[in-house]
């Protein structure tokens, strides 16, 4: 029998995030929700002003196999003398 684990997390990960931009805070007025040509989502991302906010948690990883194997050897029909 064979028991393989293995786990680890990848510290370089943990400020990572996740920005939405769209034309909450660049359309003309409240009425208007119409961005045709997605210009407005692309204003509102050189603005700064993402319309949604994530922080995303750092990647780990945890493996786990188990393997079972059986092996018989036979060397009485070769002790022939």
């Amino acid at each position: 029998m064979r028991i393989y684990r293995e786990d680890d997390n990848f510290k370089s990960n943990n400020q990572t995030g996740q920005f939405s931009f769209d034309n909450t805070y660049t359309r003309a007025g409240s009425a208007s929700t119409a961005d045709n040509t997605g210009l407005q989502a692309f204003a509102a991302f050189l603005l700064g002003y993402p319309s949604t906010m994530a922080i995303v948690r750092a990647a780990d990883y945890s493996e786990y196999s188990k393997t079972w194997g059986f092996f018989a050897q036979d060397d009485f029909g070769s002790a022939r003398n």
